[in-house]
């Protein structure tokens, strides 16, 4: 099955538990695998295709304009995004997050359709 990978796109989010946390914004890493909703093109044409460059833009958009308490809703938040705005039949959404320094990061994956 075809798929489209975006991997460890650095997001800047105001995210956290605390409001001492959110206060100011952190880098997370996102991993993005979307699933084309039709055959996968072999026509060379961006429009034929999933335009990742404006997936790119449109996390980074909504990791601004809010803030999230948890990683759990960012991801979700994100896949349900992406499923509305792109002809995709699926979409899988990993959010690494590094609060510890005994740790390499937390992260979170949901998915949203085809898998």
């Amino acid at each position: 099955m075809e798929r489209i990978v975006l991997q460890d796109l650095r997001v800047r989010v105001r995210l956290g538990v605390t409001e001492r946390e959110r206060r100011r914004r952190q880098t997370v890493l996102v991993r993005v695998e979307l699933v084309p909703s039709s055959p996968y093109p072999m026509t060379d044409r961006l429009q034929d295709t999933v335009d990742y460059s404006a997936v790119r833009g449109e996390l980074r958009d909504l990791a601004g304009s809010r803030a999230f308490h948890l990683i759990e809703t960012l991801a979700g938040s994100m896949a349900d995004h992406l499923k509305d705005r792109f002809p995709i039949a699926g979409v899988t959404v990993t959010v690494k997050k590094f609060p510890y320094p005994d740790a390499a990061y937390v992260s979170y994956t949901t998915g949203r359709g085809e898998r």
